[in-house]
C-alpha cells in the first residue's frame, strides 16, 4: 500500500461540493464504472469501496457517503472489517510518528 501523503491543494479542489444532488449522483455512477472497468483490468477478485462527498443545499454543503460492492457480497463485511482494522494500526502508527517528532510526508 501507498505511504500517506498530505495533498492540501489536490483535497481543498476535491473538496468543493457538487452544486446539485442530481449532479453528484452522475459523477458517482461514472466513478463506479471506472472503477468496476478498473477491477476487470486488474483481476481483483472482490472490491469495496466507500466514498465521501459534499452537496450544496440551502443550508450549506452537506456531506455523505456512498459504498459499492464488487464481487462476491458475502466478503463486503470482511472486507469492511479489514479496512477498519488496517486504517485503525496505519493511524496509531502516523499519531506514534508525528509524536516522536518524525512528522509527515508531504507530496510535492
Amino acid at each position: 500500500m501507498a505511504e500517506w501523503q498530505s495533498n492540501p491543494k489536490l483535497f481543498a479542489e476535491l473538496n468543493k461540493p457538487y452544486a446539485s444532488m442530481a449532479e453528484a449522483d452522475e459523477h458517482i455512477k461514472l466513478f463506479f464504472e471506472g472503477m468496476a472497468a478498473l477491477r476487470e483490468q486488474h483481476k481483483i477478485t472482490n472490491l469495496l469501496t466507500v466514498i465521501a462527498c459534499s452537496v450544496e443545499s440551502e443550508e450549506g454543503p452537506q456531506e455523505f457517503f456512498s459504498l459499492h460492492e464488487f464481487g462476491d457480497a458475502l466478503k463486503a463485511e470482511t472486507l469492511a472489517a479489514y479496512a477498519l482494522g488496517q486504517t485503525t494500526q496505519e493511524r496509531r502508527e502516523r499519531l506514534a510518528s508525528l509524536i516522536a517528532g518524525k512528522g509527515t510526508r508531504r507530496s510535492k
